[in-house]
């Protein structure tokens, strides 16, 4: 899976993903790219973006740079996390419809919940500007946090 992150619960643990990063690169990989044979994943913090880079435009350059083929529909996948269940609930509550699909479940560390928010669609900067603009009022308005999206690479 390809994925950006807006600098949330990715930044927290920017010193887990850092020696994996650094392996990635050595061997010249383009970051963040997954690999087909092997199934790994690596996320590209915020901190790895230039300043004043689009995050959203970062992501799609590199799938088109892993062979994605931008004019199909990809399964995109939005995260976010809040505080406690309810504040997940209420935040997934706007979202849900819209041909959104939600899932609510604890964070795998700590005692934040975690949402996944799944749309196919065809991976367009603009769209994803735009809900990522949505995504992250959303957030605000119950203090949570939405750390971005991902993908998987479609020919």
């Amino acid at each position: 899976m390809i994925r950006g992150t807006r600098g949330g619960f990715t930044s927290r643990v920017l010193f887990a993903v850092l020696p994996a990063l650094i392996l990635v690169l050595a061997f010249g990989l383009v970051a963040g790219c997954r690999s087909e044979s092997t199934g790994g994943t690596v996320t590209v913090p915020d901190e790895a973006v230039p300043a004043g880079e689009d995050p959203d435009m970062q992501v799609l350059l590199q799938l088109e740079e892993a062979g994605s083929d931008l004019s199909k529909e990809h399964s995109i996948e939005f995260f976010f996390y809040f505080p406690t269940e309810a504040q997940a609930r209420a935040a997934t509550g706007e979202i849900a419809g819209d041909g959104f699909e939600v899932l609510v479940e604890p964070a795998v560390e700590g005692s934040e919940w975690h949402c996944l928010v799944r749309k196919s669609m065809v991976p367009d900067h603009q769209a994803l500007v735009d809900i990522g603009s949505r995504f992250e009022s959303i957030a605000d308005r119950h203090d949570g946090e939405y750390d971005g999206w991902g993908t998987e690479v479609v020919r």
